[in-house]
Parts: C-alpha cells; structure tokens; sequence
C-alpha cells in the first residue's frame, strides 16, 4: 500500500501506523549513512540560543521586570476577553478523564516541597480589611489578631452596626 503524505501527517491515529514508522526509520538511517559527522551536524546539530553567552541589559530587564509585575496569568501578553473566554472554555472540558492528571496524585516528597513553596504567601483573592483603622491583609488575620472567628469578622464587616469594620477598597 502506497503511503501519502496526507497519511504521514496523521500517523498518530493512521491504521498503519507502525508500518510508516519503520519506513520513516529506514529511510533514516540510509540518509544518515549517506552523510559525513560534519554534515550531519551541520543539518541536525543542536540550534543555538540567541542569547547565550550575552546578557540583558538594565534598561531591558528593566522593561521586563515591569512587563511580568503582577500579570502571573500570561507572562506580559495581555490577553483580549474573547480570547481569555476561549481559554476558558478549553480548559472547563478538561475535566475527569479528560484531565491529565486525573487518577493520578502527588507524591509526600512533592507535597512537602509544595507546601515549603507556598508558605507565607496569601492567596491571590484575599482583601485587605480595616477594623478600627487598622489594616489588616485579610479577614482570616485579622480574626486571628483579634481573636475572634472569621465568620464573626466578615459578618461585621457586612453589617451596618460595625462602621468600623470594612474592606479595603483597592
């Protein structure tokens, strides 16, 4: 059977997937065994790194440290809300089996490690609190200050009776 390369495109999921593999190999080898080291590193050598052995300058890591403040969802690229509405969607199918890591769990050396990571840092969707004009990062120190429960603290907080008690509006 003739083999296109409409077929080898799609190998992934083709009938004869091993048998365009083994082609694919053959022919391989021979084109390797037809050329010498220097022309086989030439056309298949490692491709260097555009900035190895050079260093930014202070105004571009300048530039770069101020592109990535605050933006941990895309690195700098300002996502348009169509294509942040499209992520999304992807991302919502990938659920159950779907996921990849479904069936699958992390290791005690990868918890720990984790855990270590994550120690001290506030989850991003805390608000800040002011109760009797001390600010608080959050609702859950602030109970922890006072010494009172968090309900008790955001219950006030949404309460008329406790003009003291109040978010932080950012």
């Amino acid at each position: 059977m003739a083999i296109g390369v409409y077929q080898i495109r799609n190998k992934s999921y083709h009938p004869n997937r091993n048998e365009i593999i083994n082609k694919m190999k053959i022919s391989l080898k021979k084109r390797y065994e037809n050329m010498t080291k220097e022309e086989r590193k030439a056309v298949y050598g490692s491709h260097e790194n555009g900035m190895q052995g050079k260093t930014h300058s202070k105004e571009n890591k300048l530039k770069m440290s101020i592109i990535n403040k605050g933006n941990s969802y895309a690195k700098g690229c300002k996502r348009t809300p169509e294509q942040r509405a499209k992520l999304s969607k992807i991302a919502s199918q990938r659920t159950g089996e779907k996921n990849p890591f479904y069936g699958k769990k992390h290791s005690e050396e990868t918890k720990q490690r984790l855990s270590e990571k994550n120690k001290g840092k506030l989850p991003p969707n805390t608000k800040p609190v002011i109760i009797d004009n001390v600010q608080y990062p959050s609702a859950s120190e602030a109970s922890r200050q006072l010494g009172v429960a968090t309900a008790t603290v955001t219950n006030r907080i949404n309460s008329s009776k406790f003009p003291t008690y109040q978010y932080l509006d950012r």
